[in-house]
């Protein structure tokens, strides 16, 4: 994905609802964070997302490979992929692996999702004692 596929994809999909958040002290209070993957970090993203008021304090930038810093990503390699591909399911087609993916992530119930956030606090420290270095889990 690049960066004019993942603002198309922001303008598709997350600016329609952030439009539509009330009261306005929400959206003073938002910060909108994403990993530092190419498309999210370039200067044309940066750009698009200060179009909405999404810049400087409001935008969380991290540093790079920092996986150690999102909440769910132990949740996507490993639950997640095994419900997608529970009882050897296999896709033939980008359509048939999105309609997996959404109908796995369309399962995930509240206290699984907070039971890899409340870890949050706990792996940013390990992550500044080990200098912001690859970390065990």
């Amino acid at each position: 994905m690049n960066a004019q596929s993942y603002a198309k994809f922001l303008n598709d999909n997350f600016i329609p609802w952030y439009r539509k958040q009330r009261p306005a002290s929400f959206k003073k209070k938002i910060i909108f964070m994403q990993d530092n993957a190419p498309s999210h970090a370039a200067r044309y993203t940066i750009s698009f997302l200060a179009k909405f008021g999404l810049k400087d304090e409001k935008l969380m930038i991290w540093p790079p490979a920092s996986p150690g810093f999102n909440p769910i990503g132990n949740y996507w390699s490993g639950i997640l992929k095994r419900v997608i591909y529970s009882g050897g399911q296999q896709y033939t087609t980008k359509d048939e692996l999105w309609h997996g993916i959404c109908q796995a992530a369309r399962s995930i119930g509240a206290n699984e999702v907070q039971k890899f956030t409340k870890s949050v606090d706990s792996r940013l420290l390990k992550i500044l004692l080990n200098k912001g270095c690859y970390m065990n889990k």
